[in-house]
């Protein structure tokens, strides 16, 4: 029997904004639909810049 398990993606200080939060596609294509899917779930704008371009310290587990 398989079971599949949702990718789970926690920014850093996503626990101020409800993360770590289900990423229920099976893969993230690029970090401009991450940014997007961030920025719907409540991560702020200010915080997803501190990133940079490529999202860095964002957290990643389980999936497919």
């Amino acid at each position: 029997m398989s079971t599949k398990s949702a990718l789970m993606v926690d920014p850093p200080s996503g626990w101020r904004y409800g993360f770590p939060k289900p990423y229920f596609k099976s893969k993230i294509a690029n970090t401009d639909e991450l940014a997007v899917w961030l920025l719907d779930n409540g991560y702020p704008q200010k915080e997803l810049a501190s990133l940079g371009e490529e999202l860095r310290g964002i957290r990643f587990w389980g999936g497919d």
